[in-house]
């Protein structure tokens, strides 16, 4: 017991002689240590420095749901059919209508989903996400049709004009640029075919309010529905397999798309172009000085003597262009032309159909024929 007393008694002395008591009776406690102090103030500086971090992240996912400022310029947005909502929202943020496409998911998915139809509705930039939705979820903006048809045989000033007077959008200076715009042109084409004649193919096209406006997309259309026909009936491969380039192919094609009446002639009169050009001779054909002149019909003496490439009745070889617009028959009479040795072709009927001669003494009876039914010129 005396060995314990002791012991107490020493404690308290010590602990007694590690406060420090001041005069005026105050009694001063031991500092705490630096490394103390450091772990204490970089926790408060952490948990400030994440409510001020919290507070902004929010402020900024508030202002993409509600953007600040005035609202942008409008916007025709189009839903495409079958699109996903994440491509909705990616197409809506890359047109400036909603800020960040991942907040407008989130967001949407706590505000009823985003069960969109298709078609095209009048929003803005810098739209507030509760406004993009209720447009989107209202009723598409009706659509007005637009119908364009270009038929075959047309050359590039005809399907101006065709295009000028069905759309009333379309504006002449427009159609110029478009039709001078390398976009336009023909992936066969050489580098000298500038004036894009004969690439347009020829068909009835549905437009809507939008591209009813648009002539270069028109004619980018045009032009992709010819490469589209060509591919489709192998036009490289089967060019080879003649010995004529794709571009010769589109050229033959004009020729027989203008001088053919009757579908029955069309491979025929692709037959007759190859022979002559195979035996070196000029092609002698009407079509091409008519074009050479700006004619439809009516060629004179003085047409024929025409310095032109187009006058195949003085240059030899195909013309350097097509003349017209080809259908997609006449591109198959001349990649598939019919088995024969003629050299000739007349008109003798009145349905259209022409005579197909070998030697000259017959083309000069059909010569005759065509003369007496009133049918040449």
């Amino acid at each position: 017991m005396p060995k314990a007393g002791r012991t107490a008694v020493a404690d308290a002395r010590v602990a007694d002689a590690a406060i420090d008591y001041a005069d005026d009776g105050w009694v001063t406690l031991p500092r705490r240590s630096s490394r103390g102090r450091r772990i204490i103030t970089g926790v408060a500086f952490t948990a400030i420095i994440g409510l001020i971090g919290s507070g902004l992240v929010w402020r900024w996912v508030q202002q993409q749901i509600h953007p600040p400022g005035p609202e942008g310029a409008p916007i025709e947005f189009e839903i495409q059919s079958g699109a996903a909502t994440s491509e909705i929202a990616a197409d809506l943020a890359r047109q400036d209508i909603i800020g960040n496409p991942t907040i407008f998911r989130m967001w949407l998915s706590r505000n009823g989903g985003g069960d969109f139809q298709a078609g095209i509705y009048d929003m803005h930039e810098k739209m507030d996400f509760a406004d993009a939705v209720e447009v989107l979820r209202g009723p598409a903006r009706a659509v007005t049709e637009f119908r364009v048809t270009v038929p075959p045989g047309l050359t590039i000033a005809q399907i101006k004009g065709k295009l000028l007077a069905q759309l009333q959008r379309f504006n002449g200076p427009e159609l110029d640029a478009a039709l001078a715009s390398p976009e336009v042109a023909l992936k066969w084409a050489p580098p000298i075919a500038t004036n894009r004649e004969g690439i347009f193919f020829p068909d009835t096209y549905n437009l809507d309010e939008r591209t009813a406006s648009d002539e270069l997309g028109l004619l980018v259309r045009m032009r992709d529905e010819t490469q589209k026909v060509a591919t489709e009936l192998d036009i490289e491969g089967r060019a080879a397999a003649l010995g004529v380039s794709p571009w010769d192919v589109f050229v033959v094609a004009s020729l027989v798309e203008r001088e053919a009446k009757v579908d029955p002639d069309r491979a025929k009169i692709a037959r007759v172009i190859y022979n002559r050009l195979q035996r070196d001779m000029k092609l002698e054909i009407d079509a091409t000085v008519l074009y050479a002149v700006n004619k439809d019909r009516g060629l004179t003496l003085t047409d024929l003597n025409v310095d032109s490439p187009y006058n195949t009745y003085k240059v030899k070889g195909l013309p350097p262009t097509p003349i017209a617009a080809p259908s997609r028959k006449s591109i198959e009479a001349a990649l598939n032309p019919a088995d024969g040795r003629w050299l000739w072709y007349v008109l003798t009927d009145k349905s259209g159909a022409h005579t197909f001669a070998e030697t000259e003494k017959a083309f000069l009876a059909a010569k005759e024929i065509c003369e007496r039914e009133k049918l040449c010129g």
